[in-house]
Order: C-alpha cells, then sequence, then structure tokens
C-alpha cells in the first residue's frame, strides 16, 4: 500500500481482525466508514488537512493564497502530460455542455 495508506489501515484493522492484504478488500472494508466533517466548529479541529500539516486556518490559507500567487505569476510548472490531460478534460466538459444546452 501507498504510504498515506497506512494511516487507514491502522484504524480499520486491529488485532482482533486480521488486515487485508489486498487494497480492493481494505476499500470494502472502508466504504462508509469515514465522513468529512461539516464547516461548524472548524476552528475546534486542528490539525488541518490530509496529513495533519497545518495548525492553524490562517496557514492554509496562506498556503493557498501562495500557491495561487505562484500559478498567476507563471511559477508553479505542470507537468506536459497533466497539461495533456487537462486539455482533455476541459474539451469534454465543453463538448457535454453543449450537449446539454442543446
Amino acid at each position: 500500500m501507498p504510504a498515506p495508506q497506512t494511516k487507514i489501515q491502522a484504524i480499520l484493522c486491529d488485532d482482533v481482525v486480521p488486515c487485508p492484504l489486498s487494497d480492493v478488500v481494505l476499500l470494502d472494508r472502508a466504504i462508509a466508514r469515514f465522513k468529512t466533517p461539516g464547516l461548524r466548529d472548524l476552528g475546534h479541529s486542528a490539525p488541518y488537512m490530509h496529513t495533519g500539516q497545518f495548525d492553524t486556518i490562517e496557514d492554509i490559507l496562506g498556503f493557498y493564497r501562495g500557491t495561487s500567487n505562484q500559478a498567476r505569476a507563471g511559477a508553479l510548472p505542470m507537468a506536459q502530460s497533466n497539461s495533456k490531460i487537462s486539455l482533455c478534460f476541459r474539451q469534454i466538459l465543453l463538448q457535454w455542455s453543449r450537449l446539454l444546452i442543446h
């Protein structure tokens, strides 16, 4: 399993129930076990982000502000393969929107 899945595996598996070896079985066990929290009382649920790397909401906003500024300045490079995928996705959305409008 990829490293980020290790924490999920630790939550879903215990000493009583042996952990499955395949990601598919682990995914089946994970479905409906996690619920994304609402925004109410967000200020009391630190740390934030997927890995808990930010201690405050202000830290998160600063991160995204910096990333946004880099993107506007053209300093946030996109791999050529991601650029092609993004272009294809936009074309598909455009085609779908035309179908829905007409």
